[in-house]
């Protein structure tokens, strides 16, 4: 069952709303970013960065499981979350802000190319206004810095790197809030 409102209207609306993004990367992209699927240590970092983002968001953010609670009912389809926010949301988000965005500010900037991250992240957290707090904005704000910083900085971390850290975060924040 999809949960509500996670139907096949809003997974459409993510596949329209990306599909002009990945023609522009594929056919115009600057910034081309290779994926090895064989390098371990990606999957490793991500794991890594999953779980202090999670662990401040359950310090810092209170209102975060009633915001939460708001957007999707827990079926107990525990395989269709799990695929949802990798799937849809973070390799969706993270494709747009921290690959594509984040990758064209890297060779736009120039010298001053250590401010992409720091841009992509601020785009990257009103995007996500429309959930509804000022609080969602910053919070998200912090965890695309910490992603796209990351991603800038540590060698081994990746685009799946920062999927699955930005997968497993969505995932365990929207099963924690109904359990």
């Amino acid at each position: 069952m999809w949960p509500w409102p996670y139907n096949f209207a809003t997974a459409g609306m993510v596949i329209v709303t990306t599909l002009p993004i990945l023609i522009v990367y594929f056919k115009f992209g600057l910034y081309k970013e290779s994926v090895n699927f064989k390098n371990w240590k990606q999957y490793v970092i991500g794991i890594i960065l999953a779980v202090p983002i999670w662990l401040l968001s359950l310090i810092s953010y209170t209102d975060i499981f009633a915001d939460f609670s708001d957007y999707a009912r827990y079926d107990g389809d525990i395989l269709w979350y799990f695929f949802y926010y990798f799937i849809f949301v973070a390799l969706v988000e993270e494709f747009i802000y921290r690959v594509y965005m984040q990758g064209e500010l890297t060779v736009l900037l120039g010298k001053a190319k250590w401010l992409a991250p720091l841009l992509a992240s601020i785009v990257f957290g009103f995007a996500h206004i429309v959930q509804g707090s000022m609080e969602q904005v910053i919070f998200t704000f912090f965890m695309g810095l910490v992603l796209g910083y990351a991603k800038y900085f540590i060698k081994d971390c990746t685009f799946i790197s920062v999927i699955i850290a930005h997968g497993l975060y969505d995932f365990w924040l929207a099963v924690s809030a109904f359990i």
